[in-house]
């Protein structure tokens, strides 16, 4: 219920702010997915996830909140906030391979627990056949683990048509160092592969999508031999 809460004032009211001056894109999803064999423990989880991304004159912003719910167990919040800037002074119109490089900050805050802080740097390619190929170098802070270490982020999206239907291809992958005593480092890959298929219930095309989420943690949470493989099944609604 917060979750919900949460994504109709947040997403309801975007709109509201779309300065039309200052904002060149913005856009919404819902997700639900279900997936067995998570880790720690294998349990099964239902997820429900609000995302929210918008391009503006002076960069960009991403933000997403999960909520979580293991069956027969509790329920938790999961959220990012990852605003970019562009760097100043620089016209990327004419490069073949690079389209923005940004200055990155990324916060991650698990519902209880102080929040993770990233920041470095992102270089957005051009790459033939997607609409999205990013990618970042962090210095990444746990206040509650000692020291410090390196995070690489790779975020992609690409649509294409096939076998009479229209499909999204997206993801991210985060390979981190180890940070704190007893850590290792760790690799989270996650692609999706969805199919549109609001064509068959008279709905716009990219607004609704179903398909596969498939999640590949290895030393989950720098964890030493803790390695989570689930695919998961997903419903996706973009909104606006």
């Amino acid at each position: 219920m917060r979750l919900l809460l949460i994504s109709l004032i947040f997403f309801g009211c975007s709109p509201l702010f779309a300065n039309e001056s200052f904002i060149r894109f913005h856009s919404a999803n819902v997700q639900a997915l279900y997936g067995e064999g998570f880790e720690p423990g294998d349990d099964d989880k239902h997820i429900f996830t609000g995302e929210y991304f918008q391009a503006n004159r002076v960069g960009d912003l991403f933000f997403f909140i999960d909520s979580s719910k293991v069956r027969g167990g509790d329920s938790g919040f999961y959220s990012e906030l990852s605003p970019r800037l562009s760097l100043p002074g620089f016209d990327w119109n004419n490069s073949k391979y690079i389209k923005n490089v940004l200055l990155a900050l990324n916060i991650e805050k698990p519902e209880g627990l102080t929040p993770r802080r990233l920041y470095g740097f992102g270089v957005d390619l051009k790459l033939p056949g997607f609409q999205v190929f990013n990618t970042h170098l962090y210095q990444r802070d746990d206040p509650t683990l000692k020291g410090n270490t390196f995070q690489f982020t790779l975020v992609w999206k690409a649509t294409f048509s096939g076998f009479g239907a229209y499909w999204l291809a997206e993801g991210f992958a985060d390979l981190a160092g180890g940070e704190g005593p007893g850590r290792v480092s760790h690799q989270l890959v996650v692609p999706r592969l969805l199919l549109d298929v609001g064509q068959w219930l008279n709905i716009s095309r990219g607004r609704l999508f179903a398909g596969v989420e498939y999640s590949y943690w290895h030393n989950k949470f720098g964890l030493d031999g803790v390695t989570e493989s689930v695919p998961q099944l997903q419903l996706k609604w973009v909104m606006f």
